[in-house]
């Protein structure tokens, strides 16, 4: 299995190659999705997974009551599936469905993990991912259909991400920040999926930038106990007092008020971004800030990983799990 992890977006876009020799490791950076095609995804004794940024996907999510008085089948299911993507291709123009997921599964109110050959009132939640033409037609100069391709695997950089966390917090709704140097993401689930994609960018660079001018760059993730200079310390909490307000007030326009957040970024190694990001996204949304371990929670290979190499991680994660 190789994982190729989409980091940013067109046109500033590039990715992360992961594979298995020893252990799990990034082993190159390409500039975009059609110079990795190009150069790479030759092998087809293997499986290719492409993690790629959310804002190529479209998401739908539909209720589904049906009441069967007889077997549920697979014809049924995709009469169903059918019918929806009509539906959402009348709001998703220049898109093709990719795949779906059914979860939330209830056989006459009682909870059940499958819905085909069952009978009388079903419900379940169907969750269908679209992905746009552009995208589309970037892999098809590589592949002649990668639909109908069983070494091809597709998915929203973050899915298997929020797939992992509605399972370890056991929430169907929160929202997710995702810092990165060059774009950071808000991602809001509900339901147990995607309900909004946003984009903030620039944020994790602008911090760094600000140490950067102010020439103490080598302090960006030191603890407060290892800083001797007052003069130091005094220009971090200024630096990063106004970094995260300006955060804070971002994201109030994108969550609203009294959400919690899970928090992706390697600026939680960094004790004041911590203090004061929690200060002032209380006063602006009023909500808690979680930050997410990984390290506690998925097994990282016996490697120290940064917070770029989450998505994949919960991808290879699962497949070890699952194999």
């Amino acid at each position: 299995m190789i994982i190729y992890c989409e980091k940013g977006y067109y046109p500033d876009s590039h990715f992360t190659l992961y594979k298995k020799k020893k252990t799990w490791n990034y082993t190159s950076y390409f500039d975009d999705l059609n110079k990795l095609l190009i150069d790479h995804s030759n092998d087809q004794s293997v499986q290719h997974y492409f993690l790629l940024n959310e804002k190529r996907f479209a998401f739908f999510k539909f209720d589904i009551f049906h009441h069967a008085e007889s077997t549920f089948t697979i014809h049924d299911l995709n009469a169903i599936i059918e019918d929806k993507m009509l539906d959402c291709q009348l709001h998703a123009h220049g898109t093709r469905m990719l795949f779906y997921t059914i979860d939330t599964i209830l056989v006459d109110g009682v909870a059940n993990k499958y819905i085909l050959g069952k009978k009388g009132m079903l419900f379940f939640r169907l969750s269908l991912v679209f992905i746009d033409t552009p995208t589309i037609e970037l892999f098809s100069k590589r592949w002649e259909n990668i639909f109908k391709n069983n070494n091809i695997h597709i998915f929203p950089r973050s899915f298997y991400t929020q797939q992992f966390l509605k399972k370890q917090l056991e929430k169907q709704s929160y929202h997710m920040l995702d810092i990165q140097s060059d774009t950071s993401t808000i991602i809001s689930i509900k339901n147990g999926f995607y309900d909004h994609i946003g984009t903030v960018n620039r944020w994790s660079s602008m911090l760094k930038n600000i140490y950067k001018e102010n020439n103490i760059s080598e302090l960006l993730y030191k603890k407060r106990s290892e800083i001797t200079s007052s003069f130091a310390e005094q220009t971090i909490n200024h630096s990063v007092d106004f970094f995260t307000k300006m955060l804070s007030k971002r994201l109030h326009q994108h969550i609203g008020k009294e959400k919690d957040l899970i928090l992706i970024s390697d600026l939680t190694a960094n004790e004041f971004f911590q203090d004061s990001f929690s200060k002032w996204y209380n006063e602006y949304i009023n909500g808690y800030i979680l930050p997410f371990h990984y390290s506690n929670m998925l097994n990282t290979f016996g490697k120290k990983r940064k917070s770029q190499d989450i998505h994949a991680l919960a991808l290879i994660n699962y497949k070890e799990d699952h194999s």
